[in-house]
């Protein structure tokens, strides 16, 4: 007796909309950056408008860097995402990274304790959930890449801070005497 189901039909649907949400994910990164490096908000419309044939050429370059640099950094962070699916096991496809990337990205956006500490884990494992991924396995995985992730960078900048001569208490105080130097010009 043979029971036939949709699966492989809903599967096929799924992940069209896991790569149209990675897409869309991405094309948002592209969109700020572009807003931001061409001056969209935050530059006054005359300064647009009396720009020069030269300086519109100039933040174009700048513009193309950034977006160069955008797509690499992505890249990075889905391969290093892609070889930690490959080291738990997890039978998923190579879109999965970017799914899981773009996911990971939009949900840090909320706020949430620093290191994004459990957000990231929660979105972690939620987009790998949509992937069939186990809890247990699924939450692994989103514990093991924040590390990858996170510890990394952590050490390089308490390394640069040394090299500079700072130390964290330092930058601290710097800038609560900042903020406080804020409250009295508001005075």
């Amino acid at each position: 007796m043979s029971v036939t189901t949709k699966r492989s039909g809903d599967d096929k649907r799924y992940a069209r909309i896991k790569l149209t949400l990675s897409i869309a994910g991405m094309f948002a990164d592209f969109v700020v950056i572009a807003l931001f490096a061409f001056g969209g908000f935050s530059a006054p419309l005359a300064g647009r408008i009396a720009l020069t044939v030269p300086g519109i050429y100039l933040q174009f370059v700048a513009f193309m860097a950034v977006m160069g640099l955008s797509v690499l950094v992505w890249l990075c962070e889905a391969g290093t995402l892609y070889l930690l699916l490959k080291g738990f096991a997890i039978q998923v496809p190579w879109t999965a990274s970017l799914f899981v990337l773009s996911i990971l990205n939009l949900g840090i956006l909320i706020p949430a304790a620093p290191g994004y500490v459990g957000t990231f884990e929660f979105f972690g494992a939620a987009s790998l959930a949509l992937y069939g991924v186990g809890e247990t396995v699924a939450k692994s995985f989103a514990i093991s890449a924040h590390a990858v992730q996170f510890i990394p960078v952590t050490i390089l900048g308490l390394i640069f801070l040394s090299r500079e001569g700072l130390k964290l208490g330092s930058l601290v105080r710097g800038s609560q005497e900042t903020g406080e130097q804020k409250i009295e010009n508001r005075k």
